[in-house]
């Protein structure tokens, strides 16, 4: 009963959303799964995964990818079940068994053949797998086998079976001989009025109102009392006997689903009334139904002879189309007195759904082309088309009001319900009913622009949008017959553009879309101005068009988005999308059409007929989806597989331990939810910065070259409902490669430890020789630096007296130089004073006759001559010239005891090598004087005439 007040509201979908039209239906043909075409059962687990039974194995999918699991080398499969331990048990061509999941997660096929006696190992197909408890039941034509703990025996043998069925806690079988039979403490016992179903085929028995509904393959229906009655069921019966029933299924909101063999698949109420039925021509991919199964969604899987189909039978889309008779794009929907009118491509079409539960529409009249609107004015319905205006007559025929080709629609004058306003391709017409079969249609001079959509601002004003003109504001004369007044609004004076300019009345407000953003018309500025609780939201999406329902909430349709402004109770708007992104490749993008019905029925214009959606379906409390991981692998090796489905489920936090090698992977993960799309969050903590990345379809995430160390990835999904589910992790811890691993650090260490030691060794034993080495070298070494040191010593004495050699030398230049200057200082003072006393001599004679003067100058002259004559100056030349030339004078008073005073003096200014000339100077005589003197000093001498009297001297 879980969850059985959400369906029993699903149930009254059909009735509170009556126009509700063919669910959407997915097929999966066998090239998509990749196996075989028959599907004979279907199952689905704990986590959303569905199964089928298929002639290759069993298939398994997850919502995202199909997966084939290989069934004991290739025989085909009929049949399986879940036990209570979530193991799924499978039958088979002469084999039975169950599929269990390595240590991995991947899941493999273990055979139970081995534990069966070999007198029963031959038994053909399995076609019926029941658990029950602890207990497992596999089921063939004729045999049944109990498989409990770890033995598989045979509790009916060699029998002429049907099919078996779960009945209440034990299992019974059709038994051709004994009609229907139920297993109980090891016996097997017919059913209460059992024996009525001797020779027939039964396909199943399931509880219903009290009783069983047991179906009888090529005989009908059965409603079973528990205490044997027996009764033909339903009120089409009759209708259905034709139909073979392979599979019947009891679904949670109390309808019947009948598998047929046939006739494609058929939906009855709790009494036996069909409310749907489901063929090749209504959206199958096969008519031959092999097995049906509902899931937790409340979607309906078809195992098929050709595929597998999934009917979303409590989704919140449904197709209004061929499937129930629509032809063509959708334009236009009106609803009159609980019928549906639908305005389509190829003609006018009708749901009534007052005498039928299956929904059917059917073409009101004859085919018309193009029809574009219905309105309903007075008591006439009438009909604008491609091909003229028509009414809609009462036993569904159209009679021609007009045969002007181009009309989009009418539009009732406020306050005057005996005037309609239509608009064509050339402008607008007046219509009046003039009697009770025709109608007086006049032109409206004035405007002669396309009028596809209007609104009446009041009675005499009219609002008119044009596709690529803009929209025009016209003002009718009393009798409506004349526009005598006509604004144009477009680019220039407030839309952004003059195209995609629709006008609807909205939310008490006359509206406009445009390419960017909605607008109104603001009355007492009498201008275009911004809707703002709409703007901000529709700005960046071109609007086409627009729908309200009585709680505010407004449908579009969009260039780039489908949606709905929910309005909350503050006034304020949010938008929706996301439910609406499956439908939006569907939708007529020739003239974009979403209208709200009412409360339950909201109808999307499509390239196919149109689509209806049920808003309050998106209320209903549902199971809420679980996530998990499918696999992980190493993107380095592509069969590396390393995770399957169900090593998650137990252990949401169990530890991966990876190699080094394997560091780039994928991680694959699933939300199994069939009804809306569904997007993923991902988060790698210590790689995401501990943030969830953003929603997307990808049902992956692929990870390189991870550095060692643990990794905590996490996944959640979203539907396009916004429900959320709780996140699911897993750590993946990376092994640091082999040079880093603590064994190869460990033996690294040992390794540098062993080379340290014999390092150490080695170097004591080198330091112990190198000491010892040393020691005799430090003694050579000392030998040699005393030897060096005494050879330093002695250069350094060398050097010392070279230094103080230079010092003399330096001394006696200096002493020279001193000498010159003093000699040249004497030259000097002594012309000066000659000079002097020259002119005193001169003076003197001029001024003998003066006495005085005379005597003072004589005493000048005489003490001048004394200065010059004075031995100070030359005690002080000598001084510095013994100095410089070795004690020259001493040498020469020793050589020559008899050299006077005077030669001495000559021979000092010889040796200076000074001309005659500078001599006399020096010694206050005449040049004559000078030369004698040199020639008595010869002699003196007694030098030859040959020897050089200078040269003499200066080698002395």
């Amino acid at each position: 009963m879980r969850y059985l007040a959400i369906y029993l509201i699903l149930l009254t979908h059909i009735s509170m959303g009556q126009f509700q039209g063919q669910p959407f239906i997915d097929n999966y043909a066998p090239e998509q799964y990749q196996g075989g075409m028959q599907n004979w059962w279907i199952i689905q687990d704990s986590l959303g995964n569905i199964y089928s039974a298929n002639n290759r194995g069993v298939l398994r999918y997850d919502g995202t990818s199909w997966s084939l699991i290989d069934f004991a080398l290739g025989k085909k499969t009929r049949s399986l079940d879940i036990s209570k331990d979530g193991l799924i048990y499978v039958g088979g061509e002469n084999e039975l068994g169950y599929l269990k999941a390595d240590e991995s997660g991947a899941l493999y096929y273990h055979s139970l053949i081995d534990l069966l006696a070999e007198e029963y190992r031959s038994f053909e197909d399995v076609w019926r797998v029941l658990c029950l408890g602890d207990d497992v039941y596999f089921q063939t034509f004729s045999e049944v086998f109990h498989y409990s703990g770890d033995s598989v025996k045979s509790i009916k043998h060699q029998s002429n079976l049907s099919f078996g069925f779960k009945f209440g806690g034990t299992i019974g079988v059709g038994d051709y001989d004994q009609g229907l039979l139920y297993y109980v403490n090891g016996e097997w016992l017919q059913i209460p009025g059992g024996g009525f179903f001797k020779n027939k085929e039964i396909s199943s028995v399931i509880w219903n109102n009290s009783g069983w509904l047991v179906a009888a393959v090529d005989d009908g229906l059965y409603q079973l009392g528990t205490d044997g009655t027996l009764n033909r069921w339903g009120e089409e019966v009759a209708k259905l006997d034709r139909f073979t029933k392979d599979y019947l299924l009891r679904l949670t909101n109390e309808n019947i689903a009948l598998a047929t063999r046939n006739n494609g698949l058929i939906i009855l109420d709790p009494s036996g009334n069909m409310i749907a039925h489901f063929t090749k021509e209504r959206g199958l991919n096969s008519q031959a139904v092999l097995n049906i199964y509902e899931d937790r969604e409340g979607n309906l899987w078809c195992g098929l002879n050709d595929g597998l189909s999934k009917i979303e039978l409590a989704g919140s889309f449904s197709h209004l189309s061929e499937e129930i008779g629509i032809q063509g794009a959708g334009y236009n929907v009106f609803v009159d007195d609980n019928k549906l009118y639908l305005c389509a491509r190829n003609g006018l079409f009708l749901i009534d759904q007052s005498d039928s539960k299956v929904i059917s529409a059917e073409l009101v009249g004859t085919e018309t082309g193009q029809t574009f609107g219905v309105n309903k004015i007075g008591n006439d319905l009438l009909l604008a088309a491609h091909s003229g205006a028509y009414r809609v007559e009462d036993d569904n025929g159209l009679s021609q009001l007009s045969d002007k080709d181009g009309w989009w629609g009418f539009l009732p004058i406020p306050d005057r319900e005996d005037l309609v306003v239509a608009g064509t391709y050339d402008g607008l017409y007046l219509m009046s009913k003039q009697s009770a079969s025709s109608q007086n249609i006049t032109k409206i001079h004035g405007f002669d622009e396309s009028s596809r959509l209007m609104v009446f601002e009041n009675q005499q004003t009219i609002w008119v949008s044009h596709g690529y003109k803009g929209a025009f504001r016209l003002t009718l004369s009393k009798d409506f017959r004349t526009v005598i007044n006509s604004e144009h609004y477009g680019s220039e004076n407030g839309f952004p553009s003059n195209t995609n300019i629709n006008v609807f009345e909205l939310l008490d407000h006359i509206l406009f879309t445009s390419s960017q953003g909605i607008f109104t018309y603001n009355t007492q500025l009498k201008k275009i101005v911004p809707f703002k609780p709409l703007d901000e939201l529709l700005l960046d999406n071109t609007v086409y068009d627009m729908s309200a329902d009585s709680f505010g909430n407004v449908y579009f349709i969009g260039k780039n988005e489908v949606g709905v402004l929910r309005r909350s109770f503050d006034g304020a708007f949010s938008k929706d999308v996301s439910i609406f992104e499956g439908i939006r490749p569907l939708l007529n993008d020739d003239f974009p059409l979403v209208r709200v019905v009412d409360d339950h029925n909201v109808i999307f214009g499509a390239k196919e007929g149109f689509i209806h959606f049920d808003p309050t379906s998106l209320e209903l409390e549902v199971e809420p989806i679980k996530t998990y991981m499918t696999s992980l692998s190493s993107s380095l090796k592509s069969d590396s597989l390393k995770l399957e489905t169900f090593y998650f489920v137990d252990h949401p936090d169990e530890q991966i331990e990876l190699p080094y090698a394997e560091r780039s992977m994928r991680v694959s993960f699933s939300a199994p939810h069939f009804t809306n799309p569904v997007e993923y969050s991902t988060q790698m903590e210590g790689l995401d910065n501990n943030q969830w990345t953003e929603w997307s379809n990808q049902t992956f995430r692929e990870f390189s070259s991870l550095m060692e160390g643990s990794y905590r990835f996490s996944v959640k999904a979203k539907t396009s409902t916004n429900r959320v589910s709780e996140p699911v992790t897993i750590v993946i811890n990376i092994a640091p490669p082999w040079y880093r691993s603590v064994p190869f650090l460990i033996a690294v260490g040992l390794f540098l430890f062993g080379l340290l030691v014999i390092f150490f060794v080695n170097q004591r034993r080198k330091y112990k020789n190198e000491r010892e080495g040393m020691m005799i070298t430090q003694q050579k070494e000392l030998s040699r630096k005393d030897s060096l040191l005494e050879e330093i010593s002695s250069k350094s004495q060398l050097e010392i007296q070279r230094l103080e050699n230079e010092k003399s030398v330096i001394a006696l230049e200096h002493k020279s130089r001193e000498l010159a200057s003093s000699t040249m200082n004497l030259l000097k003072k002594n012309e000066t004073m000659k000079k002097i006393m020259s002119d005193l001599k001169s003076l003197k004679t001029d001024l003998e006759n003066s006495s005085g003067p005379s005597k003072a100058i004589a005493r000048i002259i005489k003490n001048i001559d004394r200065s010059m004559n004075s031995d100070q100056d030359w005690d002080t030349f000598q001084m510095y010239f013994d100095e410089v030339h070795g004690d020259f004078s001493r040498k020469l008073r020793d050589a020559y005891p008899q050299i006077t005073p005077t030669e001495l003096k000559l021979c000092t200014f010889i040796r200076l090598n000074m001309s005659s000339k500078d001599i006399a100077n020096l010694l206050n005589v005449s040049i004559r004087s000078v030369e004698t003197n040199r020639y008595r000093f010869r002699k003196k001498l007694n030098l030859d005439h040959d020897t050089n009297l200078t040269s003499f001297i200066m080698e002395l």
